[in-house]
């Protein structure tokens, strides 16, 4: 078995990447040194660009030796084996480190196996947070192979957790189950084709990796429904953590080794980046007391000042859709002890 079998041949998982070229053997990855602010034709003439600087793209061999010779570009290379699904956890968390990737352990399956079985933990319920006390030092710093060798001896079965924002230059883009399906459906259809960049089948979705470039991020839940974010402060469970609930592993479908994580396409940040705009109106000003005045939810009035939130949104105009994903992003922002997100869809969006 080689590391090509940890990925997903399911048909269950829609692929909105373009499709693969003919002649890949032909095709090199470069990284781009500067930006190339216009198209241009290459020796194959064909149409390439425009492009910026630290995108990595794929292009014919003939002309990235001109664009590296020009010293707008350099090779991309990724000698890193993937381990196979065989293999332990360790060794891919290891993976991921040799790609410049903090890791993190991540409770799962079976992993209190090692020295320190007496730790009382639900999995079930606590299956996706990390076995560390804290963890946000490494958002700012690398880890070394030490730590990971520590964390994977106390527990050999830990789920793995990649961190995202600047410190691995990556976001993430989580898609879940057959209504995130369909809003990037909507989307493409709307924008255009999401870069050929790494993917993964979860339990019920997938992953698609994109690198930061610079562009800040956040953790976003539900910018539209069933898609969400993983950014700044965050992190992302990786292949070959196990998925309780769909009693699955999480599966490369593009691997780090096919192709590197892509900057993301201008038409998805800003759907991400979208802000909602409130007027001087008698709702919008109770809103913007409760918001920039108020700023914060007290734990015993959560429902009730969350209701209210809800009405002074209808009564700005917000449909339901976007009334619940105001108040899911205010639970997380305003609230020291946020409801669960099956909680706040049964506040009322209907007035």
């Amino acid at each position: 078995m080689n590391g090509t079998e940890a990925v997903s041949e399911s048909k269950d998982y829609p692929d909105f990447g373009p499709k693969d070229k003919a002649n890949q053997n032909e095709m090199n990855y470069i990284e781009l040194l500067a930006d190339i602010p216009e198209e241009f034709i290459g020796e194959d003439l064909q149409h390439y660009g425009p492009f910026n600087k630290g995108q990595i793209i794929e292009i014919p061999q003939q002309n990235a030796k001109i664009l590296i010779g020009g010293g707008v570009a350099k090779q991309y290379s990724n000698p890193q084996i993937m381990p196979t699904i065989d293999d332990p956890p360790i060794f891919w968390a290891k993976y991921y480190h040799s790609l410049g990737w903090n890791v993190i352990p991540i409770k799962g399956k079976n992993y209190l196996t090692g020295k320190h079985k007496g730790e009382s933990i639900e999995p079930e319920k606590e299956s996706k947070m990390p076995l560390l006390d804290t963890w946000t030092e490494y958002q700012t710093r690398k880890i070394t192979p030490q730590e990971i060798e520590q964390w994977w001896a106390r527990w050999p079965m830990a789920n793995i957790g990649i961190l995202t924002g600047a410190i691995n230059d990556l976001w993430v883009l989580d898609v879940d189950g057959p209504e995130g399906v369909e809003s990037l459906q909507e989307l493409i259809r709307q924008n255009g084709e999401l870069p050929n960049t790494p993917s993964v089948a979860t339990g019920k979705g997938y992953h698609y990796y994109f690198k930061a470039n610079g562009v800040e991020i956040k953790n976003r839940a539900r910018f539209m429904k069933g898609l969400d974010t993983r950014g700044n402060g965050g992190y992302i469970i990786a292949p070959r953590s196990y998925h309780l609930e769909r009693d699955r592993f999480y599966l490369w479908k593009r691997t780090p080794e096919e192709v590197p994580a892509q900057i993301a396409p201008e038409w998805l940040l800003n759907t991400i980046n979208k802000k909602y705009q409130i007027d001087n109106s008698p709702e919008g000003k109770q809103l913007k007391k409760l918001i920039f005045e108020g700023g914060f939810i007290p734990t015993g009035s959560r429902n009730q000042d969350l209701t209210r939130l809800s009405g002074l949104l209808h009564g700005l105009g917000f449909d339901e859709d976007r009334i619940e994903n105001f108040l899911l992003l205010a639970n997380e922002t305003l609230t020291g002890n946020p409801l669960p997100q099956e909680e706040i869809r049964r506040i009322t969006k209907k007035w």
